[in-house]
This record gives structure tokens, C-alpha cells and sequence, in this order.
């Protein structure tokens, strides 16, 4: 932990001391190398917000979605694109079409991990 002390509050209204021991911090000496390290950081997956494009094959893609309830927090899963809608499997593990319950915020072709395949 750092040498400074640091508060957070809790969302029940509590304090704690905040404990640093695993950020990390990058700095950067001009707004270009900002943007660089940012491009790097983001370079994982190319993320496409779903207001600038929808995908055009219907497949399974990678997205990073939100619950209206939690809007701190963002999630990332699989969901199917049928050429029209999302569709996502509920808690029965039946595919329903995406509505007012979760707000799909960008979307990715995934990179599948493909070590499991015997090389020549």
C-alpha cells in the first residue's frame, strides 16, 4: 500500500481504507502517448459499439453488456446474432431475444484459444 491513506465509500454508506497494494498506474508525458498506450490496452479485441454497427453474419459473438439495475458495472459474455437481434439464454438456458433487460453495449468477433490443436 502507498504511503498516503486513502478512504472509499461504500455503497451501504460505509467508509474503508482503500487498498492500492494491486494497482497500477501508467503514466504518460503527452496526450499522444496516452493515446497509444490506450490503443495497446483495447487492442485484445476490436470492439464495436452497437450503435455505430451491428454484425453481419448471424454467429456467436463476444459482447460486453450492462444491466440497467447495475450501471456501474459492465459484463462480458457470448450472445447469438440471428441477423436481426441478440439472443440470449436465460436462466432455464433457453435463448430469448435481447429486450429492455439488458443493454448490449459492443460487440467482438471472439479469438477462440486454439492450443488444443496438434501442430505439424
Amino acid at each position: 500500500m502507498s504511503e498516503e491513506l486513502k478512504i472509499i465509500e461504500n455503497e451501504n454508506g460505509t467508509f474503508d481504507v482503500y487498498d492500492d497494494t494491486y494497482d497500477i498506474t501508467i503514466h504518460c508525458t503527452s496526450a499522444a502517448e496516452q493515446e497509444e498506450v490506450l490503443q495497446k490496452l483495447n487492442a485484445r479485441y476490436d470492439w464495436i459499439p452497437v450503435e455505430d454497427e451491428q454484425p453481419e453474419d448471424a454467429d456467436a459473438y463476444l459482447v460486453t453488456w450492462r444491466h440497467p439495475l447495475w450501471d456501474r458495472t459492465a459484463y462480458i459474455g457470448i450472445c447469438e446474432w440471428d441477423g436481426e437481434r441478440w439472443l440470449i439464454e436465460d436462466m432455464e438456458q433457453t435463448k430469448i431475444y435481447h429486450n429492455a433487460a439488458l443493454e448490449i453495449l459492443a460487440w467482438a468477433d471472439p479469438e477462440p484459444y486454439m492450443g488444443w490443436k496438434e501442430t505439424k
